[in-house]
């Protein structure tokens, strides 16, 4: 009870000390432009989805232009409001305890977003997701994962919770997930194909 009581208090402290209750009300027009990621979709059984477009991600110029700070507190307030999402979905009488996290990899590489330097990027996001919001993502998945990413699975697993290591299912191409075998729950082949168009074979 001890541990569980100091683990919430410590909980709270952090909140109030990075001003989560407000990280809403900051301006993330720009920061989003550059780093596109989208939150407010759910799926067909009621869950939040986000979705995060890494090959869009130029993590290496983030860390030469001073904005580094700036995306790890983008990444924090996208898992806020994935948390929020739920939370809403139960004050309306949902039993939705849940989220997905949709990660397209294709075009990740070993410059712009698997660089050394751009490694605390990614074991922010992973501590922040364990430490703040663990137990929520009912699944993860990496999809068209290069192999210069999967140095950056490597790194992180071990500081996942087991319930998270279970909940991460990565795919190399489109023929290991497409059609929507892999990921069945999403809103439709139609939103999927949207959110992915750039990934797919139009034949």
């Amino acid at each position: 009870m001890t541990c569980i009581y100091s683990s919430g208090f410590k909980h709270l402290e952090w909140r109030a000390k990075e001003k989560i209750d407000t990280i809403d009300k900051e301006d993330w027009e720009d920061i989003i432009k550059e780093y596109p990621v989208f939150f407010d979709n759910v799926d067909k059984q009621g869950r939040s989805v986000a979705e995060y477009w890494m090959s869009d991600w130029n993590v290496r110029q983030a860390l030469l232009t001073g904005k580094l700070s700036k995306l790890t507190r983008l990444l924090t307030y996208c898992m806020e409001s994935q948390t929020r999402l739920l939370y809403e979905a139960r004050a309306q009488g949902s039993n939705v305890t849940q989220g997905t996290i949709l990660v397209d990899l294709e075009g990740v590489n070993i410059i712009q977003q698997v660089c050394p330097n751009c490694l605390p990027v990614y074991l922010t996001m992973t501590t922040n997701l364990e430490t703040h919001y663990p137990y929520i993502w009912n699944r993860l998945y990496y999809v068209n994962t290069p192999a210069p990413f999967e140095i950056i699975i490597r790194v992180i697993r071990p500081i996942m919770r087991k319930s998270t290591r279970d909940a991460m299912k990565t795919y190399v191409n489109k023929k290991q997930w497409l059609p929507l075998r892999a990921v069945p729950s999403l809103l439709s082949a139609g939103r999927l194909f949207q959110i992915l168009g750039r990934c797919v074979d139009k034949n």
